[in-house]
């Protein structure tokens, strides 16, 4: 995105305190880095984990920003202009909605691109989770400003890796953040996704019987099972609270999740008492993944 008017891309980054800071690119690379200001000199903020991509939010022809952060949902950043560098004014103190549903209930931790994804000529918009889910968010306006439609589920979260797959893990992560390309140069655009990975489980502490080893084993394989149980019923409290507020559903979503942590807390007990805590398999990676349209 050209911020300064220059004809050279420039460079935005969020951060996780909340503010945007920007690198103009120069003929020897990237200038130092600046704040990103609002109409009155103050750094923009709106968020934690703050991430940005480019669109003409409102169609007249100047690049506006759309944001995600911590919390999930999306934020409207409008170019206002200014002498040198463009100055930005966040039009949203809350996630916007579309047709009534707040789309912080997708998830947290929203990392947001843009892209024309179904090749008609407009941008829309695409939203990856902290969950590990990705939604398509069209464009579907045919001229002027941009109207989002409904959330499309393009990727679930926790998805599988196929068999025979090169990587060292066996899942899709979480906190995804998305850019949409040709990967192949088919003429199809294609994702390319970054995670924050977790090994789920314990290790075994050292030392352990056979007997204590089987029974290390079967607990461990009890809490990941839970585990994924108990991130999809947080989810489906989300998607009703946080979404539709929906009290009624969202409190039906909160009796599972709390059933299921009734499930995990004598487990957990159970397991760390033969668990490494040095060893635990819980140590953050992450994976940058190639997702091909067909």
């Amino acid at each position: 995105m050209d911020l300064n008017g220059d004809g050279h891309e420039d460079l935005i980054s969020g951060s996780w305190p909340s503010k945007l800071y920007y690198y103009l690119a120069t003929e020897d690379g990237w200038a130092e880095r600046e704040e990103l200001l609002d109409p009155l000199g103050e750094p923009v903020k709106y968020g934690q984990a703050t991430n940005v991509a480019p669109i003409d939010w409102d169609g007249d022809g100047d690049m506006d920003l759309l944001g995600g952060e911590f919390w999930g949902g999306l934020y409207v950043l409008e170019n206002r202009g200014g002498e040198g560098v463009s100055r930005f004014a966040v039009l949203n103190e809350r996630s916007i909605r579309v047709e009534g549903f707040d789309l912080s209930g997708l998830g947290s931790h929203t990392g947001v691109t843009t892209g024309d994804w179904d090749g008609d000529g407009r941008t829309d918009v695409l939203l990856g989770t902290g969950e590990g889910a990705i939604y398509w968010i069209r464009d579907e306006s045919s001229e002027g400003g941009v109207e989002l439609g409904f959330p499309r589920l393009l990727f679930a979260p926790r998805a599988m890796v196929k068999s025979g797959d090169r990587s060292y893990v066996e899942r899709v992560g979480g906190r995804l953040k998305l850019a949409v390309c040709d990967w192949n140069h088919d003429g199809v655009s294609d994702l390319l996704v970054g995670d924050y990975q977790s090994q789920r489980g314990y290790a075994p502490r050292k030392g352990l019987s056979k007997k204590e080893k089987r029974r290390f084993q079967e607990l461990n394989e009890a809490y990941i099972e839970l585990v994924d149980t108990f991130d999809a019923a947080c989810e489906e409290r989300t998607y009703w609270g946080r979404g539709w507020h929906d009290e009624e559903k969202a409190d039906e979503a909160q009796a599972l999740v709390s059933q299921v942590y009734a499930e995990m807390e004598p487990i957990i007990d159970e397991v760390e008492l033969l668990s490494s805590a040095e060893e635990r398999e819980d140590e953050p990676e992450g994976v940058v993944w190639v997702i091909l349209r067909k």
